[in-house]
């Protein structure tokens, strides 16, 4: 409702109809309102929401990993959007379902080398893995971390500082619901003697089909 405060020579504020009063700098100013305009409901613009909805589900549940795996390079771009721009290509909207290549994303971007020979085995609930590390100079200190991702169910699971990275093996346990479950793998350590990316090795996938 728009009101006169100065009488009806005067300027008005507030809404009326199609306009607005309002004053600014000493001003008094009269606009039409913004139009309204409606969310677009093309099929392209709902896969791109689907795409979207689907990156930003797979980042969250990797958060607690992505933190570690992603340096902030500057102040604007924080680990959770660099990890999500560097991802996002591999989430395809295929027909009627977004097709996600998981081989392909990275939950960590260091200049180490990443672990080598990664394999998993799963006995009842209980998920063992293995690798090698491509160094014979170990400083016995580099943790390893681990992201579970169980396709079919769309969510995970985030293990930091599983292991060292020369024990060259550790076993967790998933749960049931994993264990009979499409699950993807990735994994990397962080060295605590070096600084930034220096810091962080690159990502080790294992696909386990159970």
């Amino acid at each position: 409702m728009g009101k006169l405060k100065n009488g009806l020579l005067g300027c008005f504020y507030g809404k009326i109809g199609p306009v607005v009063g309002y004053r600014r700098f000493n001003q008094n100013i009269v606009r039409s309102l913004p139009c309204a305009v409606a969310p677009s409901k093309s099929a392209k613009r709902k896969a791109q929401q689907r795409r979207f909805a689907k990156a930003s589900m797979f980042c969250s549940v990797a958060y607690p990993l992505l933190k570690k795996g992603f340096i902030p390079k500057d102040l604007c771009v924080s680990s959770f959007h660099r990890a999500f721009s560097l991802n996002y290509p591999f989430f395809k909207y295929d027909g009627d379902r977004v097709e996600v290549a998981y081989s392909k994303i990275t939950i960590s971007k260091g200049e180490l080398k990443p672990l080598v020979h990664f394999k998993a085995f799963v006995d009842r609930d209980v998920l063992s893995i293995r690798w090698r590390f491509y160094r014979c100079d170990l400083c016995g200190e580099q943790r390893v971390q681990l992201l579970v991702f169980d396709e079919k169910h769309f969510c995970g699971r985030c293990f930091t500082d599983l292991a060292l990275a020369s024990d060259f093996e550790a076993k967790v346990k998933i749960g049931t619901k994993m264990s009979c479950s499409r699950l993807h793998l990735y994994l990397f350590y962080i060295d605590p003697n070096g600084k930034g990316e220096q810091a962080v090795s690159g990502t080790s996938y294992a696909l386990l089909e159970c």
